[in-house]
């Protein structure tokens, strides 16, 4: 252990960490609201006093909202503004908890790894609760570790309740300093009953009626709904409830080990086990309590979360990894403290090496000044969408982002904005009647009755790109911008030319550095499939114009390769087959990468078939094109690697033609095959007979 220094030369460190990681995550917040999950969502909660999502962040809202009134940039900036100082003063106590516990050097190393680690980082320049989060968690080990004050560490976990419920899970390793001492432990949990009451918050505001109030949790059974997430499937996503309990812990534990390598780093993991291993030389209550914590908020985490490792599952889990990032970045510090000297001094130029290299990795995402995405998505919407429409959205990212239009920026009153995933609640209806847009009668959006009631109005009715349309009303939507609008209804403005979000995306997207996160990926997506949309209607009157919307398309989104398939076809009906040939190749090699990812996702069916689908219809395609350059053996090959992804009326039909005239039986067998797979097809029951004829006499 490396003698004390003067306490007051501690506090002079920890005020210049502060200042410093300030100034390094307000600078990498983004120019207004980020694309990131429920950002849109908790700016218009901070700056109305709203009751957001389950379960409902009270603490996280009246902080902030003081926050939110600081005179500094546009309401989103003052969020961010808010969450940078919230993890700085994690980091800054952070220095101070270990320095007391383990010397200077140690918690240095430790506060400067959480500083630039990812989520960490990355959270702290944006408008969420996570960093506020990060603060009372460090607090309370401060309280329960450095202070040993059983009241302090018990009122600050209950109104760590207030900013993330699920601190309740760390509860054991918060409470072990205590649990030797009964009188200690009633203390402190009759002190977090106090800090609690911040949930109070939740009913006493609802009653208010503010314009946001997810759940109405006014009665005793909606506020337990809301505070227990009952209201709002009760895990960490809602994904999770399509697993049986377990089925994806050994994957998320491959998640969480390899994050903790990248974000931390083999150094830091291997001082964090010197840690444990060490643990004789170290004071007791902290390696004990890291340990506790790390697996509780790692492995039990997991567990419990259950959620598979597809892209959007793992932007939704890493946000809850900074919490075992305090825990490592303890362990470490012990770890490194219960060396000898000498070799404490190499391992803390070991790790002063290792925080510039997290540095440069983790600032790749963590830095948002030059991240549009969510403004420029937002704008398109609102460009796009006809005066006075009924707009129905679907994704969180993208709903949150016209809520803050609407409710901060003041912006489109006449746009009615429905979501569908909360079209069937019971609380719905009162609250959207606050909201801008007029009064529309709303039932679930979950089917096609409650898009069929909305057909009636006399009103325009649009749905955003990454909302799912059933197929009973799809066929009356066309693509407007980025929004899909149903045809045939006035729209009280001109259409926006086809090349619309070719031109309004392009200085955002088309140069610099591109989005790397999940989010402002999933945003560029929808313009990906707008553009895609926009260019197949104008195939066949300008496809010059359809080219290059397809061409972008494809390029938005690598993971989209239907604009590819599409460019095939344009190929194709130019007479270009040879190209043709090559880019359903490519679109081919596409789908079934994705189609091997879904198996590594454990992806759900309905995610899965349109993949499949797509598959299919690309080596289809691909066989009519090598008919037509007279490659018949090929076109049958395409055909049936078609068939075996997927059977088709088409593939079969297709494949049963190219054996017309040269081998009646087997020409029948697929024509057969077709007509099985679609009964009501007259002609190609027709064609299956006649070759079934044919087969027959040439017996």
């Amino acid at each position: 252990m490396e003698k004390q220094s003067s306490p007051a030369l501690h506090r002079w460190i920890a005020l210049a960490l502060f200042l410093a990681a300030a100034a390094l995550y307000a600078h990498s917040a983004g120019p207004g609201l980020p694309a990131y999950r429920d950002a849109g969502e908790m700016v218009v909660a901070l700056g109305t006093l709203g009751v957001p999502h389950p379960p409902g962040y009270p603490l996280y809202v009246l902080a902030g909202s003081l926050a939110a009134r600081v005179p500094l940039g546009c309401l989103a900036l003052r969020v961010e503004y808010f969450s940078a100082v919230c993890g700085a003063g994690a980091v800054a106590l952070m220095f101070l908890c270990l320095t007391r516990l383990v010397g200077r050097g140690p918690g240095l190393a430790a506060a400067a790894l959480l500083a630039v680690s990812n989520p960490f980082w990355e959270l702290a320049a944006v408008p969420e609760m996570y960093s506020l989060g990060a603060l009372f968690v460090v607090a309370t080990l401060y309280a329960s570790l450095v202070l040993k004050n059983a009241a302090l560490t018990g009122f600050l976990f209950g109104l760590s309740l207030g900013v993330r419920l699920d601190t309740l899970l760390i509860a054991p390793a918060l409470a072990w300093p205590f649990v030797r001492r009964k009188d200690d432990l009633v203390r402190a949990a009759l002190f977090a009953a106090v800090g609690a009451t911040v949930l109070l918050y939740l009913p006493l505001r609802s009653l208010r009626q503010p314009i946001l109030d997810w759940g109405d949790p006014q009665t005793l059974d909606r506020f337990l709904a809301a505070v227990t997430r009952r209201s709002y499937g009760g895990g960490l996503d809602l994904l999770s409830q399509a697993y049986q309990r377990g089925e994806n812990f050994v994957d998320g534990l491959a998640l969480l080990g390899h994050h903790l390598v990248a974000n931390a780093g083999p150094l830091v993991l291997a001082f964090a086990l010197a840690g444990l291993a060490l643990r004789r030389r170290s004071p007791a209550s902290p390696w004990v309590t890291a340990a506790i914590g790390l697996a509780l908020s790692g492995p039990v985490f997991i567990f419990m979360a259950n959620l598979p490792v597809n892209p959007h599952a793992v932007a939704v889990t890493q946000a809850a990894f900074i919490t075992p990032m305090i825990f490592i970045a303890i362990l470490a510090a012990l770890g490194v403290a219960a060396l000898g000297p000498k070799a404490r001094g190499v391992a803390l130029a070991a790790l002063a090496v290792t925080v510039g290299v997290n540095a440069a990795h983790a600032s790749a995402v963590a830095v948002r000044r030059s991240a549009w995405a969510a403004r420029d998505y937002t704008e398109a919407v609102l460009r796009s969408t006809p005066r006075h429409a009924v707009l129905i959205l679907h994704e969180d990212v993208q709903l949150f982002g016209l809520w803050h239009a609407q409710a901060v920026e003041r912006r489109r009153p006449d746009i009615r904005v429905l979501a569908t995933g909360l079209s069937g609640s019971p609380w719905y209806p009162a609250m959207l009647a606050r909201w801008p847009g007029g009064d529309v009668a709303v039932s679930s959006l979950a089917s096609a009755p409650g898009f069929a009631a909305l057909l009636m109005l006399a009103r325009p009715l649009a749905a955003g790109f990454e909302t799912e349309v059933p197929a009973e009303v799809a066929g009356g939507f066309a693509a407007r911008g980025l929004v899909r609008v149903r045809a045939g209804v006035r729209a009280d403005a001109p259409l926006p030319d086809p090349d619309f979000l070719a031109r309004f995306t392009a200085h955002r997207v088309s140069s610099g550095r591109s989005a790397p996160d999940f989010f402002s990926q999933d945003l560029l997506a929808d313009v990906a499939r707008a553009l895609r949309e926009t260019g197949v209607a104008a195939m066949t009157r300008d496809p010059v114009l359809a080219e290059r919307l397809l061409r972008r398309a494809a390029a938005q989104d690598r993971d989209f390769p239907s604009p590819i398939a599409d460019l095939g076809f344009l190929r194709f009906t130019s007479g270009d087959h040879t190209g043709a040939v090559a880019l359903f190749d490519e679109a081919a090699e596409n789908f079934e990468r994705l189609l091997r990812d879904t198996v590594a996702y454990r992806s759900l069916p309905d995610a899965v078939e349109p993949v499949r689908d797509g598959l299919a219809n690309a080596l289809g395609q691909k066989g009519v094109a090598l008919e037509r350059l007279g490659r018949l053996d090929d076109a049958r090959a395409a055909y049936e690697r078609s068939i075996s992804v997927k059977p088709t009326t088409q593939a079969h039909y297709n494949l049963g033609v190219t054996h017309w005239n040269r081998d009646w039986p087997l020409a029948a067998a697929q024509l057969e095959r077709a007509a099985a797979l679609d009964p009501s097809n007259a002609q190609t029951r027709g064609f299956a007979q006649a070759a079934r004829r044919r087969a027959a006499e040439a017996r």
